[in-house]
């Protein structure tokens, strides 16, 4: 028979019956089974044991006293030598009572039917970036360096002032986008509390930048070990073109769920950022943790922003022009 668990009683068995409406015997048997009790209609037999000597004891030299543990002893070797009676069910006795739940039950309102229609739609997003913000945060984060920018015309003429030959005209530095974005996702478990504000920046760049100016592409941990888009699994990560920004929307490994490995540690995220500068890209990676929990060692490989909505296209220009300075030195 099933061993039944400590935190079954009689009364669990009785309600079990009760909310059932057994009736029959053989019903009432097989329900005290399921819970561990075997229903029996035999007498009880008591188990012959020895009755327990008093803790002093007169010895038959009269005087000398021993002490129970001795006697206790003795009768369980005794015991020990003799047959083992047959263990034998204790019969019970089943009565049924209503109770008083018919009376109120037929009472109490039903809940309304739910509706076919019902709206489970999700809560309006509150994106990290404040709305009115992000394009200029998005312009300054991913412009490049232009070539062409528009003439210097102040240079131009104090060229031919000192009779300087003229061998390429001078430009105004300027910025383009015209390179587009190359835009990974981490899809690790630690960035699931962010898949929307990873879906709205998305479609923020796409409309900055241009749509088909910007490449999207799923990682889980570090992009070295596979990034593609649509599902698992995906193929080695190749970089963009040079001079091609791309975009990490991750937390760099620094949220670490018990039990999942899908993040990646401070030493990958390095070699990441070796891979992408040595293909001769910008990398950016924007990171909902303030700076205090940023690896340091990962501030000469890339330029973190922090994804918040304290940050501005100021700022941004700020982080920049630090970043620049820091991977010089």
């Amino acid at each position: 028979m099933k061993r039944r668990s400590p935190t079954i009683s009689l009364g669990d068995l009785a309600r079990a019956l009760g909310e059932l409406n057994v009736r029959d015997p053989a019903t009432v048997k097989l329900v005290a089974g399921m819970l561990g009790f075997e229903i029996g209609t035999g007498p009880v037999e008591e188990r012959a044991s020895a009755p327990r000597p008093s803790e002093d004891v007169q010895d038959d030299a009269g005087g000398a006293r021993e002490s129970w543990a001795d006697d206790e002893e003795e009768a369980e070797e005794e015991r020990a030598d003799e047959p083992q009676p047959e263990r034998r069910a204790v019969p019970i006795e089943v009565n049924f009572s209503a109770g008083g739940k018919q009376k109120w039950i037929p009472e109490v309102e039903p809940f309304p039917p739910q509706p076919e229609d019902v709206n489970l739609a999700l809560p309006p997003l509150d994106p990290l970036f404040t709305p009115q913000l992000t394009r200029g945060i998005i312009s300054a984060s991913l412009a490049t360096p232009a070539e062409d920018g528009p003439l210097d015309v102040e240079r131009v003429a104090e060229m031919l002032a000192n009779r300087e030959v003229v061998r390429r005209l001078p430009t105004i530095p300027s910025k383009t986008m015209r390179r587009g974005a190359h835009l990974l996702l981490d899809k690790s478990q630690a960035m699931m509390p962010y898949v929307r504000d990873q879906g709205w920046l998305t479609r923020e760049i796409r409309r900055v930048v241009g749509e088909s100016h910007v490449e999207v592409f799923r990682f889980a941990g570090s992009p070295l070990r596979g990034a593609g888009v649509g599902a698992r699994p995906w193929p080695l990560y190749s970089p963009p073109q040079p001079r091609t920004p791309v975009v990490l929307l991750t937390d760099l490994g620094i949220c670490r769920p018990a039990g999942r490995g899908d993040w990646a540690v401070e030493g990958e995220w390095a070699e990441f950022g070796e891979t992408v500068r040595h293909a001769g890209c910008p990398l950016i990676a924007f990171v909902p943790y303030g700076p205090a929990r940023w690896p340091r060692a990962l501030a000469r490989r890339m330029t973190i922003v922090q994804w918040d909505s304290n940050t501005t296209a100021a700022s941004i220009s700020k982080i920049l022009r630090l970043s620049a300075e820091v991977a010089r030195t």
